[in-house]
């Protein structure tokens, strides 16, 4: 593993930053999944790093913007081609899965709005044939659920390998009552 992503998974933020500085080539560093330096030390729950790393940056990706919540900037780089709404980053998941996995509302009401497809199945190793409803199900963010669920997400997306739906997600989690309720309520509704 490079160093810096060693120094971000131990979560030593003041050698992230010098490393960064003393060689801005590393914003563009890659994992071999392809994972940036924003992403990963969000994926190792290094919130405060990511968030640095993200406002020293030379340069911003969509995946990024929408992970940590950046709305306008979000906008922006929509604004220059729509079309990049159902892209996959380079670990497999879309925009709408990642805002629907960090419960950023208002990204995922925009992304839906410029066309994000609710059926786009994830492509990583780590949830391979997750839907956005899946990812927001999976982390408890019951307003996403909620607006997914209005906008027409198919709350019976069956996840590859296993053939999990949304509703066996919530039902292995504790405190998902709420969650089970809307995805129930849903159903019932379809029949």
């Amino acid at each position: 593993m490079q160093e810096i992503f060693q120094a971000i998974a131990s979560g030593q933020k003041a050698k992230v930053i010098g490393l960064l500085k003393r060689d801005p080539n590393l914003f563009q560093s890659l994992t071999e999944e392809g994972i940036t330096p924003v992403l990963f030390s969000l994926y190792y729950g290094k919130l405060d790093i990511s968030k640095e790393i993200y406002e020293i940056s030379p340069s911003r990706n969509l995946f990024e913007a929408v992970a940590l919540g950046d709305l306008e900037e979000t906008k922006r780089l929509i604004s220059k081609s729509t079309d990049v709404v159902n892209f996959l980053s380079a670990d497999g998941w879309s925009a709408l899965h990642l805002a629907s996995y960090f419960g950023h509302l208002e990204i995922a009401k925009f992304l839906i709005f410029s066309g994000a497809d609710l059926s786009l199945t994830s492509k990583s190793k780590l949830s391979y044939g997750n839907t956005a409803l899946h990812s927001a199900v999976a982390t408890g963010k019951k307003e996403v659920v909620e607006l997914l669920l209005e906008k027409g997400a198919d709350s019976n997306s069956l996840q590859n390998p296993g053939e999990i739906t949304p509703l066996h997600i919530a039902a292995s989690r504790s405190g998902s009552g709420d969650i089970i309720r809307l995805l129930l309520k849903k159903e019932r509704i379809k029949s």
